[in-house]
């Protein structure tokens, strides 16, 4: 009996064994899984903050850089207006002068005709020439006085996206 019983002991541990290895060993396998799911899980996290962080700056920078640009735009347009303004002075000066030198030649002329001198072709032609020049110079200023008028209204906008009204 006892070997009987011995003998079953055997056959049992024989058969439990193995059994009870491997359902042990699938537990063990499984808590690793799950464990590394867990830490899977939290760098999962930590990469979607990380991106999301990235993602922010990257916007904040374009951003700033973006109001910085519209900032050095803003100032390149106000410096061309401020040149441009000099060169509309000195043209409307050029052209005040034109027309009082016009204003001499003419009564140059017309003093030498009251003396009874005819006026010689190159003093009329100069006259011609005098008056083409100032229809030009009102052209060039009437054409900057319009550019004036859009720089200052391109500037404005700038400027408003800069300093938003709250």
């Amino acid at each position: 009996m006892t070997v009987l019983l011995t003998l079953a002991a055997f056959v049992i541990v024989a058969i439990v064994s193995p059994v009870m290895i491997t359902a042990l060993t699938t537990r063990a396998r499984r808590q690793e899984i799950a464990q590394g799911n867990t830490r899977q899980d939290e760098n999962n996290a930590i990469t979607q903050r990380q991106l999301e962080t990235v993602a922010r700056l990257l916007v904040e920078s374009n951003t700033d850089t973006q109001h910085r640009l519209d900032g050095i735009d803003a100032q390149a347009k106000r410096i061309h207006t401020l040149v441009n303004s000099d060169m509309t002075a000195a043209r409307q000066s050029e052209l005040d002068q034109t027309r009082t030198t016009l204003v001499m030649m003419r009564r140059v002329v017309a003093l030498g005709e009251a003396a009874g001198v005819s006026a010689p072709e190159e003093d009329l032609a100069a006259i011609d020439a005098t008056v083409a020049r100032i229809g030009e110079l009102e052209a060039i200023l009437a054409d900057r006085l319009q550019q004036m008028h859009e720089v200052e209204r391109e500037a404005a906008e700038a400027e408003a996206k800069l300093n938003p009204v709250q």
